[in-house]
């Protein structure tokens, strides 16, 4: 099964970036959306412990999560830098190629939300 990584913000500071995986039938699908299923807040600390300790994998019983071969979308919460506070960003990784999969507007938040559809790092094709 191949897993994936997605952006999420929190104000908990021990749970600062949110893991998830890919979960429809197949992932790989271009015609199908994508289904992405969170990781229990366990096995989320195990993944980000890991992932910060600079390992190449971490584990999760008989499942490993190798981090060469997952998308990588959030690593830092850029709040407090930005002069639009009230904006959520996010940082993606060099090299993880995306498209603008939607864009909706929440009247009630009075915000835009932009949905992007991850593809694996350098698996994008350079069109000229």
């Amino acid at each position: 099964m191949a897993y994936s990584v997605l952006p999420a913000t929190s104000n908990n500071s021990l749970k600062t970036v949110e893991w998830m995986w890919q979960s429809n039938p197949n992932p790989f699908s271009k015609s199908e959306p994508a289904t992405w299923s969170h990781y229990s807040d366990l096995e989320n600390l195990i993944i980000e412990e890991a992932f910060q300790d600079k390992q190449p994998r971490a584990q999760l019983d008989d499942y490993f999560i190798d981090f060469k071969k997952v998308l990588i979308a959030f690593i830092a919460d850029l709040s407090p830098l930005s002069p639009y506070s009230d904006e959520e960003e996010e940082l993606i990784t060099p090299g993880v190629c995306f498209r603008v999969k939607s864009v909706e507007f929440d009247p009630k938040k009075n915000k835009h939300f932009i949905h992007l559809q991850l593809r694996q790092r350098f698996s994008c094709a350079l069109r000229l």
